[in-house]
């Protein structure tokens, strides 16, 4: 991995590294919570109907904290579908949204997969709601840490990730959201302190 084209979005405390396509695969990509890794996988699958491969036409960042990318299928000219996806990042995770364009004059069929992991080999709480997926580990140090992604209505949620299916009419665009966010554990409280003596008779 040449280090030098990563994607790297900071805010606060929370910082995702990625590769130049916005893709967290392996090494030290990942979603870090004050320097411990939440999320060592993020990664999305586009897979048209048909013979087609999509291909990153765009990636930029064009300030600290925004990535922004466009990958097409089809003829580089007048591509058949295109994603356009810009990620911003938050001071506890990020927002990632998609915009899916059917460009053809026919409709076309689109399967989106989203992948994600954790370093853990098995999690102390997995859950998996509707349009919700939590993974929560405890560290060696004995802190919990959690992970919350929400995604849009359209979303499929499943333990590693989730799953998008698409059926675009010729010019229609969908727009898709996934919003991560770590939980951060609760701080150590300090015990109440004592109620004051009450008064003595004749004082």
């Amino acid at each position: 991995m040449d280090g030098r084209h990563d994607v790297r979005l900071e805010e606060q405390a929370s910082v995702f590294v990625a590769d130049r396509d916005g893709q967290a695969t392996g090494g030290t990509h990942g979603l870090y919570e004050r320097r411990t890794r939440v999320l060592a996988r993020y990664a999305w699958r586009f897979l048209p109907s048909g013979a087609g491969v999509f291909r990153t036409v765009l990636a930029k960042s064009p300030r600290p904290g925004i990535f922004e990318a466009r990958y097409a299928v089809g003829d580089e000219a007048s591509p058949a579908v295109v994603v356009c996806r810009r990620m911003t990042a938050q001071a506890l995770g990020f927002h990632d949204e998609l915009e899916i364009s059917n460009m053809s004059p026919e409709r076309s069929s689109l399967s989106l997969e989203l992948e994600v992991a954790t370093d853990a080999p098995s999690h102390d709480l997995m859950r998996v709601q509707d349009r919700t997926l939590a993974l929560e580990r405890t560290d060696p140090d004995g802190v919990d840490r959690r992970v919350v992604l929400a995604f849009d209505a359209l979303g499929a949620a499943r333990p590693d990730g989730a799953d998008w299916e698409l059926s675009l009419a010729p010019g229609e665009r969908v727009h898709l959201h996934v919003h991560v966010r770590v939980i951060k554990p609760p701080a150590a409280t300090s015990p109440a302190p004592p109620p004051p003596p009450a008064p003595r008779r004749g004082a």
